[in-house]
C-alpha cells in the first residue's frame, strides 16, 4: 500500500489493521492493548509493531470493525459448542468475546480494529 500511496503522489494514506497478539488476550480493552509496549519500547503487539517501524503510527480504535450477529443454533454450528447459559464466551483466535443471549436468541460478536496512518511527506 505504501508503494501504492507513493507511486500516486500521495501524503499520507490510513489503513486498519488487526492486532495479531490481540487474540490471547481477550479481555483486555483496545484501547489498553495498543499501550503496551515491549523491551525496546516499541509496540507489544507484531503488526502494529510491523507498521510502526515502517513508519505508521496509530490514529484511533475502530471499535466495531467487524460485526457478526446470528442464531443461537448458527453459532453452535459455527464453533462447534452447545451454549446453554447466556453470557460472553472466549472463543479462540476472536479478539473479544462473544456474548450469547438465549431469551433473545442470538449471539453478537464485536471485533475492533486499529487505525495507522503513513505520513509520506517525511
Amino acid at each position: 500500500m505504501k508503494t501504492i500511496a507513493l507511486n500516486k503522489k500521495k501524503e499520507s494514506f490510513i489503513l486498519p489493521i488487526r492486532p495479531n497478539l490481540k487474540t490471547n488476550f481477550p479481555l483486555i480493552p483496545m484501547e489498553d492493548y495498543i499501550q503496551w509496549v515491549n523491551k525496546e519500547g516499541l509496540p507489544y503487539d507484531a503488526w502494529i509493531r510491523t507498521h510502526v517501524k515502517g513508519g505508521a503510527s496509530i490514529v484511533k480504535i475502530c471499535k466495531q470493525s467487524m460485526f457478526v450477529e446470528g442464531t443461537i443454533a448458527e453459532w453452535e454450528s459455527w464453533t462447534g459448542l452447545v451454549f446453554q447459559s447466556s453470557g460472553k464466551y472466549l472463543l479462540p483466535r476472536l479478539l473479544n468475546p462473544i456474548t450469547i443471549d438465549l431469551t433473545l436468541n442470538k449471539g453478537t460478536y464485536i471485533e475492533p480494529n486499529v487505525w495507522m496512518q503513513y505520513d509520506l511527506t517525511r
